[in-house]
């Protein structure tokens, strides 16, 4: 076996890795992004093979092509007959399910090969209700990071709509299958049978234990490469715009952001704007209630960005509104400490791992009028201070580099790997939480 040196340690045994990536294309922010860095990350160490959808196959060779990535995986492509599909497109077929006949298919595809690896590695999607089919393998199973077992609080039950409305009614249906979890015997197989559970935050963590699985934290995400380079630095008094990022989604509450946007405008905040950068089911909403606020004006629909002018926005911002109700972590958070921009965001769930109070203005989770209350004082107080944006800034960015890399993520991961495959002894890993 060939050797490759982790900064600071030992030469790290090469393996063979198999990589379940059904989200894995380059340049892309989300799921599909991480599964990228994934395969890529590891494929400069050891020898990686990724079982993904045919749908990213001309991205990947592009890329492949172009050889800019950091290492060069093979590439199993798999997919469902095409009847599923179009099933899954009128939205007959729901996403979950199709996902879950896309790894039993996956399984088969590969069962004949399995032992021609070191080992199997589920990255995404991270939902730690359904990690797979890779129960019962001839080789050692590393599941996760897992996460998605965050639940929205009836506080924010209207960002979901009415009390009759599908969105709602789908709401609780997924909040019932998290809580009744350890009644679904696909997750209960997946997990059991693994050697190595990566849980997203101790929240997750605390999940695992009650099955008596001992669960290795880390994010599912880290800073993307393109991020680590140091930022320009772009003066407080030159940052006008407020972001809010990502699909306007129900459990994303962009209602609360727009309300505390419009309470801080009331309460004296000007020259500023908030920028909405995606789309979404809700976009339709959203545009409707920024004229109803009589801030059309002052709330910009900037659409989709790719990943490098989204960055530069962050740069250039005066701080990102994080106002998720319900995520795992939250991609978009990390990225703006990475990019220096200052965060304001719930102290809840897997962002309130990721921040601290260095970097971060962090609201409690309540009632709905002291949310928005907090969200626009925390608006009102970065509008008002240039020294607060350049320090919580600078923290992000320090915090995201030392505990969130993909280098960081890469050794911890490594060390997993020769645990379960015996190439190291159990020693408790010093890295803490990554």
């Amino acid at each position: 076996m060939r050797s490759h040196p982790c900064e600071g340690e030992s030469e790290t045994e090469s393996m063979k890795l198999l990589i379940s990536a059904y989200a894995c294309e380059p340049n892309r922010g989300s799921e599909p992004g991480v599964g990228w860095e994934w395969a890529t990350r590891l494929a400069a160490r050891h020898e990686v093979t990724v079982i993904t959808r045919s749908n990213n196959q001309v991205a990947i060779a592009n890329e492949l092509a172009a050889g800019t990535a950091t290492g060069k995986p093979q590439f199993i492509y798999v997919d469902l007959p095409d009847f599923f599909l179009r099933l899954k497109k009128r939205g007959i077929l729901p996403v979950s399910l199709y996902y879950l006949l896309w790894q039993l298919t996956a399984r088969i595809a590969v069962h004949s090969r399995m032992r021609e690896f070191d080992l199997v590695h589920h990255v995404t999607f991270n939902g730690f209700r359904f990690p797979g089919a890779w129960w019962k393998t001839p080789i050692p199973v590393v599941l996760g990071p897992l996460g998605g077992g965050s639940i929205a609080s009836s506080s924010y039950r209207s960002c979901f709509g009415s009390c009759f409305g599908s969105r709602l009614f789908s709401e609780w249906l997924r909040g019932l299958s998290v809580r009744c979890w350890r009644l679904n015997p696909w997750t209960l197989a997946s997990l059991l049978s693994s050697d190595a559970v990566l849980a997203v935050g101790r929240e997750m963590a605390e999940r695992f234990a009650k099955l008596g699985i001992q669960a290795d934290l880390m994010l599912e995400t880290a800073v993307p490469a393109a991020l680590e380079a140091e930022p320009k630095n772009v003066q407080a008094c030159d940052r006008k715009d407020f972001l809010l990022v990502g699909n306007l989604e129900p459990w994303k509450a962009w209602q609360i952001a727009f309300d505390a946007f419009a309470a801080a405008v009331a309460g004296g905040m000007n020259g500023h704007r908030l920028v909405v950068i995606g789309t979404g089911q809700q976009l339709a909403e959203a545009k409707t209630r920024a004229v109803e606020l009589g801030l059309e004006q002052d709330i910009e629909f900037a659409g989709l960005l790719p990943r490098e002018p989204l960055w530069e926005r962050m740069r250039n911002a005066r701080g990102l509104v994080f106002s998720s109700v319900r995520d795992t972590s939250g991609n978009a958070a990390l990225e703006a400490m990475a990019a220096a921009c200052p965060v304001i965001c719930f102290k809840h769930q897997g962002v309130a791992w990721m921040t601290d109070d260095n970097c971060a203005i962090r609201i409690d989770p309540g009632e709905w009028e002291s949310s928005v209350e907090g969200f626009a004082k925390g608006m009102i107080a970065l509008a008002g201070d240039d020294v607060l944006v350049e320090t919580l800034g600078k923290a992000g960015r320090k915090r995201a580099m030392e505990e969130f890399s993909w280098e960081a993520k890469i050794r911890k991961v490594e060390r997993i790997y020769q645990r379960v495959t015996g190439l190291a002894d159990s020693a408790s890993d010093e890295d803490g939480d990554l």
